[in-house]
C-alpha cells in the first residue's frame, strides 16, 4: 500500500494497493496526478527516488525532498563526500547547519542537519535541483548512558538557499 498524508493535517489524502510484481514508484506517479501540488513540498523515501517523479513534482507546481540512498549510488556518494569535507575548508555561501536535542521516551536524541547548495550545477542532469542535505542522529539511553550508533540519511530538494532562509534549529 502507497499513501499520500497530508503531514500539516495529519491525515490520508490517498493511498493505492502496490500491485504483485510492481513497486511504490509504479504507483506513486498516478496518485500524484490528480493534485494541485502548488506550494506543496512532496518528501519520499529512495525507493521512489527518480528524475522522471521529481519532473512530474516540479510539472504540477510543487517541490520535492527525496531521500537519497545506495540506489542511486554515485549521487549518495557525491553528498556524502561533500559534507566529509568541514564547511571552513571550502567556500560555500549556501551551507547551512542546525542542531536540535530534545529528551522523551526514555532517551535523548541528537540531530544534526546540514544543508548545502554546492552540487546544483553538478546535478544539473536532475530536474531543478536545489539543496542536499545530510542529516546525523544519535540516541543516548537515560537510565543505562548507552551511546547508539550513530544514524546518517542524505537527500535532495528542488528548494534553494533563499527558500530555506526562513528554517530554524526545530525544522
Amino acid at each position: 500500500m502507497l499513501g499520500l498524508c497530508s503531514q500539516g493535517h495529519g491525515i490520508v489524502v490517498r493511498q493505492q494497493q502496490i500491485p504483485a510484481g510492481t513497486n511504490e514508484e509504479a504507483v506513486a506517479p498516478e496518485l500524484l496526478a490528480s493534485l494541485d501540488l502548488s506550494g506543496c513540498l512532496v518528501t519520499m523515501d529512495a525507493g521512489i527516488t527518480s528524475k522522471r517523479l521529481m519532473t512530474q513534482v516540479i510539472e504540477q507546481g510543487g517541490d520535492y525532498l527525496m531521500v537519497v540512498k545506495g540506489d542511486t549510488p554515485l549521487l549518495q556518494e557525491a553528498i556524502a563526500e561533500l559534507f566529509a569535507v568541514p564547511s571552513s575548508e571550502h567556500f560555500d555561501p549556501d551551507r547551512q547547519h542546525y542542531r536540535t536535542l530534545e529528551k522523551g521516551h526514555g532517551r535523548i536524541e541528537r540531530r544534526e542537519l546540514e544543508v548545502s547548495g554546492a552540487l546544483t550545477d553538478w546535478l544539473d542532469d536532475w530536474p531543478q535541483p536545489g539543496l542536499v542535505l545530510t542529516r546525523t542522529c544519535q540516541r543516548t539511553m537515560v537510565k543505562t548512558g548507552e551511546v547508539g550508533d550513530a544514524e546518517v540519511t542524505y537527500a535532495m530538494t528542488s528548494l534553494t538557499a533563499a527558500l530555506s532562509s526562513g528554517w530554524s534549529a526545530a525544522s
